[in-house]
């Protein structure tokens, strides 16, 4: 019997497929070895789950995915770099997919888009850049299995590496249905589509009489949990039209009559569609079927509501996340994607110099050294906020930071490691579209005559991407 690297049992077939993949490592590194950076990598990476195999970008880095509740896989090549590999099962088809892509406005998110066929599958190529960074996507679907390759790269980059990552992209092998492997896959997901997909795609399969079981028990308990999200007199009765000899039989006769008693008042309280609606009809009938959707709808309306009076793209992530059917689930989707496509547009107005006055307090003594920046966005269309780090340098060049002991140790470098202190540092400041802020603070001392303000002032736009703003201020 033979067996591979991991001793797992090789079939037929898969020596075929060894001896094929093998083929292919080869021609590919002939046929881009007349440039290091042209040519793949040797080595096949395979997904854990057994989804898919690729070859990466040659001497690339595998490095550690991050958890997004997808199987993911990642390649870099140092920090400005990355290729990675999205694949989770989805609802949507890819004409909503490329109807959501075309409706982005071209001159606020400047993209270029295809449709075409990739490995026999339709797929959509995405190319979009920003002012510092450039992303390539390829997107298809496989049985309700999604597929995503990105790269992405800082613009100096991007279009001399781009060549390199699309031929390993064009590597990008699914792998066929495996009965065994795709069995444990629907056990994991536990919902009807996943049963549904195992049994068309394995209909003679020891587990075919199982799947069917779960499939319908799967099916049952989702149109149950449907017919209570809905809250409404005809989901229930559909529901005991479709299985008259559910268990719950009974709980939903007795829900129908209460359901037909407050019938009217929940009926106006959609119509009025307002958190005080609701919480009045909750206020009102406590005890009523409908209340427990009031309730939901509640929910879902502050947690929007607070996500709008944030406007930020966590916020709008949480929400999406907390409620993946939301009421405001479109919008919401809308505001994030437009947020992590649009950059803030960060200033920061500091003098080059300040001079020493007389301290205006009492209990200062020495020079005084007051100092501000005024942080502002000029675009008007996304905020950012920042918190800044640094040291006051005096006249011999040694940073003083805001110490608890007794001082500093020196390596040979000149780098200073705190005893029982901390590098300066300031409160968070927040800058929303179009507005401005102001860090003003100052201290004392005669030895920073001649010497400097060093501070890093770092944080994010309302899009998520970095902000860096380094500010230095000579003290005279």
């Amino acid at each position: 019997m033979k067996k591979d690297a991991h001793g797992r049992r090789l079939t037929l077939k898969q020596p075929f497929m060894r001896i094929q993949n093998l083929i292919m490592t080869i021609a590919f590194g002939l046929l881009f070895s007349s440039s290091m950076n042209g040519q793949l990598s040797r080595e096949i990476h395979e997904d854990k789950n057994g989804y898919f195999t690729i070859y990466p970008p040659f001497n690339w880095d595998k490095a550690v995915p991050v958890n997004t509740g997808t199987t993911r896989i990642y390649f870099e090549k140092g920090e400005e770099m990355c290729l990675y590999v999205d694949i989770c099962i989805v609802d949507f088809d890819m004409d909503s997919l490329y109807s959501l892509y075309a409706a982005l406005d071209p001159k606020k998110n400047p993209a270029s888009m295809k449709r075409e066929e990739f490995r026999k599958y339709d797929a959509i190529f995405r190319t979009i850049k920003y002012d510092d960074r450039c992303f390539y996507t390829l997107e298809f679907l496989i049985e309700k299995t999604y597929h995503k390759l990105t790269f992405y790269a800082s613009a100096a980059q991007f279009d001399r590496f781009l060549p390199v990552v699309m031929k390993s992209m064009n590597t990008y092998r699914p792998q066929p249905p495996d009965a065994k492997r795709d069995w444990a896959y629907a056990q994991l997901w536990n919902v009807p589509a996943a049963y549904k997909k195992f049994l068309l795609q394995h209909p003679d399969s020891k587990f075919t009489e199982e799947a069917n079981t779960r499939w319908q028990q799967a099916q049952h308990d989702h149109d149950w949990r449907m017919a209570k999200d809905s809250c409404s007199i005809e989901a229930y009765r559909n529901f005991l039209k479709k299985y008259p000899n559910s268990g719950f039989w009974e709980q939903i006769q007795t829900v129908l009559a209460q359901m037909e008693a407050d019938h009217q008042d929940w009926q106006q309280t959609l119509a009025l569609d307002t958190l005080n609606g609701y919480l009045g009809f909750v206020e009102r009938r406590p005890q009523s079927p409908f209340a427990e959707k009031a309730q939901k709808i509640i929910l879902d309306m502050k947690a929007y509501q607070a996500a709008v009076e944030k406007d930020w793209h966590d916020a709008y992530k949480k929400y999406l996340l907390d409620f993946p059917v939301g009421k405001y689930h479109a919008q919401a989707s809308k505001r994030y994607a437009w947020l992590t496509s649009h950059h803030a547009n960060p200033v920061a107005d500091y003098p080059s110099s300040v001079e020493y006055t007389k301290s205006p307090y009492s209990n200062v003594s020495g020079p005084f050294f007051q100092w501000k920046v005024t942080f502002s966005e000029t675009g008007g269309a996304s905020g950012y906020k920042v918190k800044g780090s640094g040291w006051y340098y005096d006249n011999a060049g040694v940073p003083y930071g805001e110490v608890k002991g007794s001082g500093w140790y020196y390596n040979n470098a000149g780098v200073p490691y705190e005893t029982e202190g901390k590098i300066m540092s300031t409160r968070e400041i927040l800058i929303r579209p179009g507005g401005n802020e102001v860090y003003d603070t100052w201290f004392s001392g005669a030895r920073f005559i001649g010497g400097y303000i060093l501070y890093d002032f770092k944080g994010e736009d309302a899009g998520g991407h970095p902000v860096d703003i380094q500010v230095r201020i000579d003290c005279k």
